[in-house]
């Protein structure tokens, strides 16, 4: 009777992984389309400017960009969302940062709409953990907005 039981315990278990996993894709996009390819950069990250992004580069409009901001402040992105659900809150593929190489990480940048200061919009650099092609979100740090800004 137990060897029984333990064999339905095991097959229902080996069902339901079979039925939860495969959903996403290596970089967690899943059927999102989001997949962190879209815009590359590898210039010095630290001085970007509006007129070094990638031409097919769309900055995103404020409205949306705020409300994917605060997205990040209320903690509706955690430490177990992916790269496409932060993509989703903005709207849109992050420019890749690929002059940063820290092993481990990945670092992309989303751009507002709205202007900030010179040659600069307001964005959100954002920090996430690689495993492969696996990135999960890790950090941020913003530029010309923060969290009083969305309360």
């Amino acid at each position: 009777m137990k060897k029984t039981f333990v064999m339905i315990l095991m097959g229902s278990m080996l069902l339901t992984f079979a039925t939860c996993g495969g959903k996403e894709n290596a970089s967690g996009s899943g059927s999102s389309g989001f997949t962190g390819k879209k815009y590359v950069y590898d210039g010095q990250w630290y001085d970007i400017k509006t007129s070094d992004l990638p031409k097919n580069y769309t900055c995103v409009p404020h409205a949306k960009f705020v409300a994917g901001f605060k997205s990040l402040c209320d903690g509706t992105i955690t430490w177990s969302s992916t790269y496409a659900d932060v993509a989703k809150a903005f709207g849109d593929d992050g420019i890749h940062l690929t002059e940063i190489n820290e092993p481990g990480y990945a670092y992309y940048d989303w751009f507002s709409d709205e202007d900030f200061a010179d040659e600069n919009k307001v964005h959100v650099l954002i920090t996430f953990k690689a495993d492969g092609d696996k990135l999960t979100y890790y950090s941020y740090s913003s530029i010309g907005i923060n969290s009083e800004d969305v309360q």
